[in-house]
Formats: structure tokens, sequence, C-alpha cells
């Protein structure tokens, strides 16, 4: 029995980019996933491994949602490419999933510097200090 599915969780690498095939369209995109474990002597090991994911036709929509540091769960079967090197001539593959389905999972976390520049900069000053500026004439009542 042969059996090639895969389900991966992880985060996006870099934003996902779609390309038209035909009439229908590809998205590419990279996850990264953590495996962290002890050893027997209490060493702590944090590895990180790089899947590289396509989604096909209807799925490639999906992906719009996703960018840098989305979190993700993919499921899909393990596809072999192969292909020459075309400056040492050496055969190359790689292993990718090809994605039957993609479930969206939290967003990447807003940077406190960009919230920052979010805010307006010309609040008005809070002191209690009018002189100069006080001008009644706009006054409602």
């Amino acid at each position: 029995m042969d059996y090639a599915n895969a389900v991966v969780v992880g985060r996006v690498t870099k934003d996902p980019e779609v390309v038209a095939v035909g009439e229908t369209s590809v998205a590419s995109f990279t996850l990264a996933t953590n495996n962290n474990y002890k050893k027997k002597d209490g060493e702590k090991i944090s590895e990180t491994a790089y899947i590289e994911v396509k989604a096909w036709g209807g799925l490639s929509k999906v992906t719009e949602y996703l960018s840098k540091g989305s979190e993700c769960l993919v499921s899909g079967r393990i596809s072999q490419e192969n292909w020459e090197d075309k400056d040492s001539g050496k055969k190359r593959s790689k292993l990718v999933v090809i994605a039957n389905g993609i479930s969206l999972g939290s967003k990447p976390k807003q940077d406190t510097a960009d919230e920052k520049k979010s805010e307006p900069e010309d609040k008005p000053a809070e002191s209690g200090d009018n002189s100069g500026d006080d001008d009644s004439s706009d006054v409602p009542f």
C-alpha cells in the first residue's frame, strides 16, 4: 500500500506567489515548522524545517489571506519534483506538498513600532493653558 499524505502546521515564511498556468493558477509558499525536544542529558533542541507548498486552482485563491508570519494548516499529498541543474548538469530533486486543503490560523503579530506609527502625530496639546488659541466664535452655544 502506498500512502504519501502530509499534514503540516507552521508559519508562512514570505508572502505566497501566485502564477497563472494556462486557465488555472498555482500559489507557492513555504511553511516553517518547529520541533522542540529535550535530549536525555536535558539539553533543549529546537529544529526548524521548511516545507514548500503548492496550491492549485481554487485553493490558490485562499492564499490571498496568507502573508509572511501567518499560521496555517495544510493537508495534501507529497510530490517529488525533479530537474537538472543548468550549471552543473547534476540531477536534482525536492519534496513538496501539493495542497488539497488549507486552514487559516492566526495572523502575523503586529510590531509595536507599526502601531505607534498609525497613531496621529498631530494630537492637540493637552495643557490647561489655552491663551492665544481661544477662538470662542466657533463655540456652538
